[in-house]
């Protein structure tokens, strides 16, 4: 692997590490929402960024694979 790609790796692994950590924190917000303050939609919202968040380490993981492999 060249410089190049290793820092393209590593820049696109930041920005899935930024996403994941986002979506994880409005994940946190929407599950603390009480019952009361709830609007139509806010489960499905739920439920992408639980998915999101999931995709996002799914991938940060097969990143890890690869530069695990260079070493």
């Amino acid at each position: 692997m060249t410089a190049e790609q290793k820092a393209a790796m590593d820049e696109g692994y930041d920005m899935i590490v930024e996403l994941a950590e986002f979506v994880k924190e409005q994940r946190n917000y929407i599950r603390a929402i009480s019952n009361h303050q709830r609007f139509e939609g806010i489960d499905e919202m739920y439920s992408k960024a639980c998915e999101i968040h999931n995709d996002a380490r799914g991938v940060l993981d097969l990143i890890n694979d690869e530069l695990y492999k260079t070493l």
